[in-house]
């Protein structure tokens, strides 16, 4: 990319030097190409239409060199430092480029075959702009198009505006589109004239508003001629038809004792500009770029980069796109987003919402160990070895509660709501891993005390519960050795 536009400026050089072989300085070139004075669009001399072949000029797909420079696309920089230019020429270049207003960009691409005649091309450029103001007789401007649900659909031809509202919708009037045009495909050129923007207002606009001093003025018409365009532009262009067509979707729904048609209509306007933005995101931002080339040299970008992904492309009017309207021979196709409903996600644990002994742990999770201590407290003897073996048991029922502890911990953040818990306030200290209750978490006792006499209730009411009537009744004194056992795990509960 960056090499063809290279080869395309020494292409430039070399017609321009008409093969005399001397050394070019590409720099001062360029500097006093893009910092000629413009006093109008229409092309006055050779230099301009250089300026012309140069800032038209694709360095990446659908982009223009103008088009990066406007953009800040460091494409645009690499382009020129592949010229041998140096930074500060660059910034030079980059800045004049973006003074450039694209409506000669614009202007030269749309009467580039009258501009040719370079002997009196203004002429001609005005001769093709009248038999453009003729042919507009045969398009009628529409906001939604028809043909984008059956390409015979002729009909109905409609041009809706509608309010901005902060309703949330995505809908005609809320985002700022590009108008649409019905035409014969062979008379498309009326719909790129139309299009053309004047300090950021579209041509149609202008006609529409008769201002004929700015048109006369950008165009170097007489203002006498410039009239019969707009004449005949209007006459042509605000004719609608309300017909509906049996191709059409339809939908029927009673009102009253009748029924009332709603014909479902596609707003091109709405459907380009989303595909327009989705191109922007995922491949002609500076931020896409630079994030898919990090990507590629499996480096790390800081600023990261969006990319809006399991899109179908899809089009109309097959291999002639221009039979539909203007917007879909522009953009050539558009995207449908993913529609696929939401996943469930399993869940392999859940965070308690009313308490971590109940709902997260039981009993029978630990009923091995409990089995082991009912076999130990059933024997007649009582030695150092029996005790520290009971002990062990303990801990290990206590460890386990540690393990669901972090367990809980972990997808406290996804799935805590704090609207929706009724547990305790230990509890939420002790499991929740918003700031503050960490902070509490780290610097109090109190919470924890709730939490250690919960956990050797747990013990001591476990071995009951999973032994039933076989249980051995148990005395406070163990029931306190149980909760020395759970304190000398404070830390680790914490």
């Amino acid at each position: 990319m960056v090499d063809d536009f290279k080869k395309h400026i020494d292409k430039l050089i070399k017609r321009k030097l008409k093969d005399k072989k001397y050394e070019f300085d590409y720099s001062s070139w360029l500097i006093t190409l893009v910092e000629q004075e413009m006093e109008a669009i229409h092309p006055q001399s050779e230099f301009h239409w250089e300026l012309f072949e140069v800032l038209s000029f694709d360095v990446l797909y659908k982009q223009s060199f103008k088009s990066l420079c406007d953009s800040g696309h460091p494409v645009a920089r690499e382009s020129l430092e592949k010229l041998g230019i140096n930074d500060s020429e660059i910034n030079l270049i980059i800045n004049s480029v973006e003074s450039v207003d694209n409506l000669f960009i614009e202007y030269c691409e749309l009467f580039k075959d009258e501009l040719l005649n370079k002997d009196n091309s203004l002429n001609e450029v005005h001769k093709k702009i009248t038999e453009l103001s003729l042919d507009c007789s045969q398009g009628t401007i529409i906001s939604h198009s028809p043909k984008m649900t059956n390409p015979s659909c002729k009909y109905p031809r409609l041009n809706i505006t509608a309010s901005n509202s902060p309703d949330g919708f995505v809908r005609s009037g809320n985002s700022p589109v590009d108008f649409d045009m019905h035409i014969n495909a062979t008379k498309l050129k009326v719909f790129k004239f139309l299009s053309l923007k004047i300090n950021g207002i579209s041509l149609l606009e202008l006609i529409n508003d008769k201002n004929i001093n700015v048109i006369s003025s950008v165009f170097l018409a007489n203002e006498r001629l410039v009239n019969d365009w707009v004449l005949n532009f209007n006459s042509g262009l605000n004719e609608q038809d309300l017909r509906t067509h049996f191709a059409i979707k339809q939908i029927y729904f009673p009102v009253e004792k009748d029924y009332h048609q709603l014909s479902i209509l596609s707003p091109s306007g709405l459907v380009f500009s989303l595909k327009n933005k989705i191109d922007h995101i995922n491949d002609r931002s500076k931020e896409a770029y630079l994030g898919k080339k990090a990507r590629k040299e499996n480096q790390y970008v800081i600023s990261g980069f969006s990319t809006i992904v399991n899109l179908t492309v899809t089009r109309h009017g097959g291999d002639h796109p221009k039979n539909i309207s203007g917007l879909n021979n522009k953009y050539q196709s558009y995207y449908l987003l993913s529609s696929s409903p939401p996943a469930i996600k399993t869940r392999d644990l859940h965070f308690p919402r009313t308490d971590f002994f109940v709902q997260t742990v039981n009993y029978f999770q630990c009923k091995h160990a409990f089995h082991q201590l009912h076999t130990l407290y059933s024997r007649d003897d009582n030695n150092m070895h029996i005790r520290a073996e009971r002990d062990e048991y303990y801990q290990s029922v206590v460890d386990h509660i540690i393990e669901k502890m972090w367990q809980v911990r972990s997808v406290a953040l996804e799935q805590y709501i704090p609207t929706a818990s009724q547990l305790s306030t230990a509890q939420k200290t002790w499991l929740c891993q918003q700031d503050e209750g960490k902070v509490l978490r780290e610097t109090a006792d109190d919470w924890l005390d709730e939490i250690i006499q919960s956990v050797s209730t747990f013990v001591f009411h476990g071995y009951e519960k999973i032994l039933g009537k076989k249980a051995i009744k148990l005395g406070y004194a163990e029931h306190k050795h149980m909760q020395q056992i759970v304190i000398k795990n404070k830390e680790a509960l914490r």
